[in-house]
């Protein structure tokens, strides 16, 4: 932060007057003391190279690249290979001491007026877009696993074709705790076979299954009979009235969406909420709610 003093000096001459049209007159001298306070700070935005289309400070649009709504205390990098380390953090840190988060796209604010947030660091949003070729779950699904060390021959996602709008992480999880989530929105299944690790969309149109014998249902290392399949029955009140899925809405500038589907046979009034991690649009979001409200 940087603050900003403005001290206002005014002498205010004084007036005659009095009973009798007798009196004094004199000066006064008044001192007004101003702080304004700036902000400088920098924002880590995603892995890759991606471009920067808006940006919000507290709800209120700053900067909208493709309307010319330009600020000038508003530096991105593009996440390139070739980025050189911003001038404003080197002048901080010292020439030399600041990488050049190459590979990363980022913004650096600098010397923001802070007087509109109440001299405190605005809540931030920025609207980013990739190339398409990084928008599908097979990509996500991929850069999940190798993040952990697997390597392509050790599992499968090219089934996972469907394309996605934005999915966040916002903490650091495991590589399943990352993935689940990604299950919830585009319906697909995880299993091993051969070594590998597939990904298996489960409303995928060709994928036709196969017949299993019920004697193949399970195998045992003796003559013991596996345990049955389980069965759960709940009663009727626990059915959740409604379905409700909590997401980041594209077509509303990514503000909280929610999107309902209403079982009318229920006879609870619960409802029960998916909070997904992702950006959606009304009908995807629709879909999803629908999809679990079917399989209650």
């Amino acid at each position: 932060l940087r603050e900003e003093k403005i001290v206002d000096v005014q002498v205010i001459e004084g007036g005659g007057g009095g009973k009798g049209g007798k009196g004094g007159g004199g000066s006064a001298t008044v001192t007004t003391v101003t702080y304004k306070y700036y902000g400088t700070w920098a924002i880590a935005l995603c892995e890759g190279q991606a471009d920067v289309n808006r940006i919000w400070m507290n709800s209120k649009l700053v900067y909208e690249n493709a309307a010319g709504l330009l600020a000038p205390y508003v530096t991105i990098y593009h996440g390139t290979e070739d980025q050189l380390p911003d001038p404003t953090m080197e002048a901080a840190e010292g020439v030399g001491n600041v990488p050049a988060y190459r590979g990363t796209t980022y913004v650096v604010f600098d010397d923001v007026p802070l007087e509109d947030a109440g001299n405190t660091i605005p809540n931030t949003e920025c609207e980013i877009v990739k190339t398409p070729s990084d928008s599908d779950f097979g990509t996500i699904v991929s850069q999940l696993c190798q993040q952990v060390g697997l390597t392509p021959g050790q599992y499968d996602v090219s089934l996972l074709v469907e394309d996605v709008i934005g999915y966040v992480r916002s903490r650091t999880m495991s590589a399943r705790s990352a993935i689940a989530p990604l299950q919830t929105i585009s319906a697909f299944n995880v299993s091993e076979s051969g070594g590998v690790i597939r990904f298996i969309p489960t409303l995928n149109a060709t994928n036709t299954g196969i017949t299993i014998s019920q004697d193949d249902l399970a195998v045992t290392d003796s003559d013991q009979s596996p345990d049955s399949l389980a069965t759960r029955r709940i009663q009727e009140l626990e059915i959740p009235k409604i379905v409700e899925v909590i997401y980041a809405d594209s077509d509303q500038n990514y503000d909280v969406g929610v999107h309902r589907a209403f079982n009318p046979v229920a006879k609870s009034e619960t409802t029960s909420q998916l909070s997904l991690p992702a950006v959606l649009n009304s009908i995807q979001a629709k879909g999803i709610a629908q999809r679990f409200n079917d399989a209650i």
